[in-house]
């Protein structure tokens, strides 16, 4: 057979259980596997680029670039070129390592100082010259390494296909050496036993949790990637997630990686949650207004405490439980027609994936006005035992009713809710004083208050006795008083010019003057003002010796 410029024989061979058909090329340097096997006890996986990406054994690639020259290795179906690929895909650059000739014969002499007997991922398997194969020899990628004497490789032939394929030492085809150009350090392979899964309700604003699910091959960290309707998330790399509006209606899953040092990463993906439903707010603070409940005043609305936040707001006051209409801003200014309502606010807040939220807030009556006192109240009457107190007043409006609290010494007095008071003994001593409270259905009510500057005093009796002496005068004080006993005020005698001030021990005192000239002279006895008496003054008279 004639290939261009090329001498193209072909055979066959039977070898270690296995039937060869064998291309040879002469060419000048230019490298070609020179087989293909046709029939053998190996154990295939897979045929063909197409075949064996479909099945998950990959190419790498090849198929898709393998009408390109590699290492100056032929292209297409070729083990050589197929073999240089994996090795600049490795990292190597795309120049034959050695000068010699391509054939996959050469490649374990050439690099003999890189070449043993130790299979390694990444590495070359080698078949020398008629070691189970033609005289042109054959090479492969190393996949993995089972055992010592058992590993998966991937290959291509000249004329022939793509394979995957295990073999081991007992099989009759173990090659001849591995060149180790760039192995790949290889760590366990790791494999999903049960799928991952999503935990969580799929509603905005929850978060979902990524369960990895259990794998063999001891993974050691985990990638995770969340799709919406199998569309990838920007962004939602972690192990939770809280689906957003943009995920509303649509159903959730995560694809989880499993990694480990020197292993190939694996993949597997999670079921489907149910459709994301819109989101639900929670309140963190109710929503009401502020502001006086009164005619004439304005009512503003007070938002509340919401998670999320809220986009927006919407308001509607209420007079009632009905709607006021037009009254949707978020200030309301309370007109007279709605004096004695209940008013009331529904907020309304919304946001994007979130369901529309509506609150009530509490109600309050709608005050006419505040009574308005319009004259002081004033207490009439004499502050003693006996008397009786009234209060005045006047008030807007004049239809309110008052009502009434007498108070001793700031106390409430049992009983004492009347316009007047009568006074007695138990309030000597003490300060008087009346509350006026004034009420009126939706108006709101107010106080007047009024009190007594003084005590509460009763008249005293003073009783002025005197003796002349000679050049002197001696003045004897008893006062007295119906309701009170041992009363110690003070009393001041005076006696012409001079005057003497004392202090009544349980009502009496006496008081003495020397050096006072004959003749009948005149005593004035002053009575202090007390807590519980009144203040006094008796004249008397004296005749001095």
């Amino acid at each position: 057979m004639r290939r261009g410029a090329l001498t193209v024989r072909w055979w066959s061979a039977v070898t270690a259980g296995a039937l060869f058909t064998t291309l040879l090329v002469l060419t000048g340097g230019r490298g070609l596997l020179l087989h293909v096997r046709e029939t053998s006890g190996m154990s295939y996986f897979c045929s063909g680029w197409s075949g064996c990406n479909a099945a998950g054994y990959s190419d790498s690639g090849y198929g898709a670039v393998s009408n390109r020259s590699y290492w100056r290795m032929y292209p297409g179906h070729n083990c050589v070129n197929y073999a240089a690929y994996r090795m600049i895909q490795a990292g190597l650059p795309n120049v034959r390592p050695w000068t010699g000739g391509g054939n996959a014969a050469n490649w374990g002499h050439e690099m003999a100082s890189i070449t043993n007997q130790t299979p390694a991922v990444g590495a070359v398997a080698w078949w020398d010259a008629y070691h189970h194969v033609g005289s042109a020899g054959h090479v492969a990628y190393v996949e993995k390494v089972i055992s010592p004497t058992d590993i998966i490789i991937s290959e291509d032939s000249w004329s022939g296909t793509f394979h995957w394929q295990e073999l081991t030492t007992t099989g009759g085809f173990w090659p001849s050496g591995f060149i180790h150009f760039k192995d790949k350090d290889a760590g366990p392979v790791l494999a999903n036993q049960v799928p991952p899964s999503v935990t969580g309700t799929p509603q905005v604003g929850q978060v979902l949790t990524a369960k990895p699910g259990t794998w063999t091959g001891g993974p050691t960290s985990y990638g995770y990637a969340w799709t919406a309707n199998g569309t990838a998330i920007p962004g939602a790399t972690a192990s939770t997630f809280a689906p957003t509006a943009t995920e509303v209606g649509k159903q959730i899953a995560v694809r989880v990686t499993a990694n480990r040092a020197k292993s190939t990463a694996v993949s597997a993906a999670s079921a489907l949650t149910g459709a994301v439903a819109k989101g639900v707010f929670a309140v963190t603070a109710r929503s009401g207004y502020t502001g006086d409940p009164m005619v004439g005043q304005t009512l503003t609305a007070t938002g509340g405490s919401w998670v999320p936040t809220p986009a927006s707001y919407t308001y509607q006051w209420q007079a009632d439980g009905k709607d006021i209409p037009g009254a949707t801003d978020s200030t309301l200014t309370l007109t007279p027609d709605l004096a004695g309502a209940k008013i009331g606010l529904i907020t309304q807040v919304r946001a994007a994936g979130y369901r529309l939220a509506k609150r009530g807030s509490a109600v309050a009556n709608v005050l006419a006005g505040q009574i308005a006192i319009d004259s002081l109240y004033v207490l009439a009457g004499a502050q003693r035992p006996g008397s009786i107190l009234s209060v005045t007043g006047t008030f807007t409006p004049s239809d309110a009713t008052p009502s009434y609290q007498w108070l001793r010494g700031g106390q409430p007095i049992a009983g004492a809710t009347q316009p007047t008071y009568r006074v007695s003994g138990d309030d000597l001593g003490q300060h008087l004083a009346v509350r006026v409270t004034l009420s009126k259905d939706n108006w709101r009510g107010t106080s007047g208050y009024d009190g007594a500057e003084t005590f509460v005093r009763e008249p005293a009796k003073v009783v002025v006795r005197t003796r002349g002496t000679r050049g002197g005068a001696v003045v004897h004080v008893h006062v007295s008083a119906w309701r009170v006993t041992g009363l110690d005020t003070l009393v001041t005698v005076k006696l012409g010019g001079r005057k003497r001030t004392v202090q009544l021990a349980d009502g009496d005192a006496i008081v003495t003057f020397t050096d006072v000239p004959a003749g009948t002279r005149k005593v004035r006895v002053h009575l202090h003002r007390g807590d519980k008496v009144e203040p006094t003054s008796v004249p008397a008279e004296v005749v001095v010796r």
